[in-house]
Formats: C-alpha cells, structure tokens, sequence
C-alpha cells in the first residue's frame, strides 16, 4: 500500500513540475521584495499571464478590476486574500496582472518575496 501512495504522490509532484516548467522557461520573470507598502506586478506588455509563488512569510493580496462594482481598491495589511509561504496564484487575463496588488500581512516582520512567471499565453492552452 505504501508503494502505490509513495507513487501517487511523486505522480502529483511530476504533473505539477510539469505544469510549471513552461512558466519558469517561457517568459519573463522579476522577483519583488514585499513590504508594508502596496507593490503592484511590472510584466512587459506582451505577457498577459501570471504565475505567483510566495517566500519568507504572509501577503495580502487583491486583483480588483476597476471597472467592476466596488473595485479600484487595493490589498493592505489585514484586507485581501492571504497567502503563506509555499502559495501560488495564477492570474489568467491580462487586466487581474495590472490590477494584482501584494503588501506584507499584519504581524509578518520576516523578508518577504513573490516569484512572478509571466507568459504570453495561459498555462495549458497554445495558441
């Protein structure tokens, strides 16, 4: 039994590699060092996707589009979706990577940095 979860898991691993070699290899990318004032993603105009994984410590984050009810407002300290380190997100259209917003989650005094992947396409689909 143990044979068949130990290959279940390096199954997972595998697909999971595999799903995100293309993003690591096929764009660009920029690494941002998070702190207690709102960062936004800076992806060349020809990339209108993302692929985010978060080090060192909790974020706060929102991909408010501005032209939807209630939107134009960024993550702060205690407001957004957290992440912990380890997480990812993907942004799958080119107006949630310009809206995207990151800041340092309350109580998180360690160093903190997003990855960010940036592709011209998204992620399984070619054109």
């Amino acid at each position: 039994m143990s044979r068949i979860r130990n290959f279940a898991i390096i199954s997972l691993i595998g697909v999971f590699l595999f799903a995100t070699i293309p993003l690591a290899f096929g764009g660009a990318y920029e690494d941002i060092d998070v702190n207690d004032i709102i960062k936004m993603l800076n992806p060349p105009q020809q990339y209108r996707f993302a692929f985010i994984t978060v080090e060192g410590g909790n974020v706060r984050v929102r991909k408010e589009i501005t032209n939807r009810p209630g939107a134009g407002k960024h993550a702060t300290n205690t407001h957004g979706a957290l992440l912990e380190p380890g997480d990812t997100i993907q942004l799958r259209d080119y107006l949630e990577v310009m809206h995207f917003s990151v800041i340092r989650a309350t109580g998180n005094t360690v160093t903190t940095t997003i990855r960010v992947f940036y592709e011209d396409t998204a992620p399984g689909i070619s054109e």
